[in-house]
C-alpha cells in the first residue's frame, strides 16, 4: 500500500498518466489537454485520499511484521519481542531465543545457497516440521 500511494503521488507530481496517454496528449488541442490533465489529476487526488482514509499506514499489521522479510539483512531478538508485544502474544523468552538462533543460522545457510524468496519460504516451512 505504501508503494501504491507513493506511485500515485509520483504520477500526480510528474503529470504521468501512462506512457501511451502521455504520447497522445500533445495531439489534443491545448484546451483539451488542460481539461484532461485537470480531470486526471483530480482522479489521482481522490484515489490518494481514499487510500489514505481506509488504510492505516502507521498501525497496519504489515508495518509490524515487515521485519520478517526474508530479504532483510538481519532480524534481531528485539524485533521479534516487539512484534509479540505489539500483538500481545505471551512468549517464553528462552524458547523464542532458541528459535531466533535457529532462524538466524538457517538464514545464513540460505544466503549461501542463493535461493529465491519463494524457495526460501518452501525450505523454511519444510524444515520447520
Amino acid at each position: 500500500m505504501c508503494r501504491l500511494r507513493s506511485n500515485l503521488k509520483d504520477r500526480l507530481r510528474d503529470g504521468f498518466y501512462g506512457f501511451k496517454v502521455n504520447q497522445c496528449c500533445p495531439k489534443l488541442q491545448a484546451r483539451e489537454q488542460v481539461r484532461f490533465k485537470d480531470e486526471a489529476n483530480h482522479v489521482f487526488q481522490r484515489i490518494i485520499s481514499y487510500v489514505d482514509k481506509w488504510f492505516d499506514y502507521e498501525g497496519s499489521i504489515q508495518k509490524h511484521i515487515k521485519i520478517l522479510n526474508l530479504n532483510r539483512e538481519e532480524i534481531t531478538l528485539d524485533d521479534l519481542t516487539k512484534i509479540a508485544s505489539h500483538f500481545q502474544i505471551k512468549i517464553n523468552g528462552d524458547d523464542i531465543y532458541n528459535e531466533f538462533c535457529w532462524v538466524r543460522e538457517w538464514r545464513v545457510k540460505q544466503r549461501e545457497n542463493l535461493l529465491t524468496v519463494d524457495e526460501q519460504c518452501v525450505a523454511f516451512f519444510f524444515l520447520c516440521k
